[in-house]
């Protein structure tokens, strides 16, 4: 992938992981990521493994919120309550006696 397009992944990743309540541009964690980007965009041959971790730093970034955005949509799908011990006594045909 690009560096753009693993830019916009981020972003959009971000967009849909938080509830920043104002411009998504104002997000402390956006403008980290774009000071980075413009940081490394010019390199010098002495800065080039830095802008290869940097990238390597975005790559892991992106899986990671790419993977919260899988395990919310999981917990959601797969979630269900504790049943009560009367609720899981029906499910197995008992009754629990009745108390005062």
């Amino acid at each position: 992938m690009s560096n753009i397009g693993l830019l916009r992944s981020l972003i959009k990743h971000i967009r849909n992981n938080t509830s920043f309540p104002g411009k998504l541009i104002d997000h402390p964690f956006v403008k980290y990521i774009l000071f980075r980007f413009r940081y490394y965009q010019y390199t010098t041959e002495q800065k080039c493994s830095a802008k290869h971790e940097s990238m390597q730093l975005v790559e892991t970034y992106n899986s990671l919120l790419k993977n919260i955005e899988n395990h919310k949509k999981l917990v959601q799908e797969y979630k269900c309550k504790q049943k009560s011990t009367a609720e899981a006594a029906r499910l197995v045909g008992l009754e629990l006696p009745k108390t005062n």
